[in-house]
């Protein structure tokens, strides 16, 4: 069973999907009847959800005291905002598969912002934009 954290980090995870989701532009110039499939279907996005939902699940698991609060931000039609406020900073060392070594820094506020914005040539990109997370290269990698 879940903890009060564990569920709210999984709410707000949920709703932060389905407002990334709902932002997408080709959502409301769809007709109805190909809805149902632009909903199951922007990848970038979702993958883009997907990311942020291993990254603040992995926190979780690996420092389940350090999450405190996740607030969703409406910004603009066209974004949405996931904030999470931890009790402290958090810094690590880490090593990609290929051994290079990063210090990590997640301050004590992250937020995650996807967008959608008009890219070259007029077409629609998808934006997630990480603020309060930080990596350095280790010296002897």
């Amino acid at each position: 069973s879940d903890t009060d954290g564990q569920q709210l980090l999984k709410e707000s995870l949920q709703c932060f999907r389905a407002r990334a989701l709902a932002t997408d532009p080709s959502l409301k110039e769809a007709l109805p009847e190909v809805r149902k499939w632009h909903w199951k279907g922007s990848q970038v996005v979702l993958t883009a959800c997907d990311f942020v939902e291993g990254f603040l699940r992995g926190l979780e698991a690996h420092l389940p005291d350090a999450q405190v609060a996740t607030q969703l931000i409406e910004n603009q039609p066209s974004s949405v905002t996931l904030q999470v406020q931890l009790l402290n900073s958090v810094q690590a060392t880490i090593a990609t598969r290929s051994r290079i070594g990063y210090d990590v820094l997640l301050r004590d506020e992250v937020s995650f912002t996807l967008s959608h914005q008009k890219g070259a040539s007029d077409r629609q990109e998808v934006c997630l934009q990480i603020n309060g997370l930080e990596f350095w290269p280790l010296e002897d990698s």
